[in-house]
């Protein structure tokens, strides 16, 4: 924490590196770390019982569903593909809950652009 200019350096191999403190502290409570204290998962997005993660070691860090492992672009894509959730739910032997919550993240991206 570097005091009154509100920023705070950024620790692990990229040190030196700062953030706007007000900015970070919005997402702390969505990261997972490891026991050395580094940030190792983040958890943008929840819908219902499903997490959406962004974790190094799962699908190059790409987001995924937690729960079933499939990208939420991949179960974006099967629901517009096979015009439900229920229809892609079915093709990728997931739930429709899990297809919408991929859908649902994956769509915020594409509105955000």
């Amino acid at each position: 924490d570097l005091g009154d200019r509100g920023l705070v350096q950024v620790t692990g191999r990229q040190g030196g590196q700062y953030a706007m403190k007000r900015i970070v502290e919005v997402y702390l409570e969505d990261l997972s770390h490891d026991a050395d204290g580094l940030a190792v998962r983040y958890t943008p997005f929840r819908f219902k019982d499903h997490k959406i993660v962004f974790d190094p070691h799962r699908m190059l860090g790409e987001p995924v569903v937690e729960s079933c492992r499939y990208t939420a672009r991949t179960l974006w894509e099967a629901a517009r593909a096979e015009g439900s959730f229920e229809a892609a739910a079915e093709v990728f032997g997931v739930t429709p809950t899990e297809v919408e919550a991929g859908f649902r993240y994956y769509d915020t991206l594409i509105s955000a652009s």
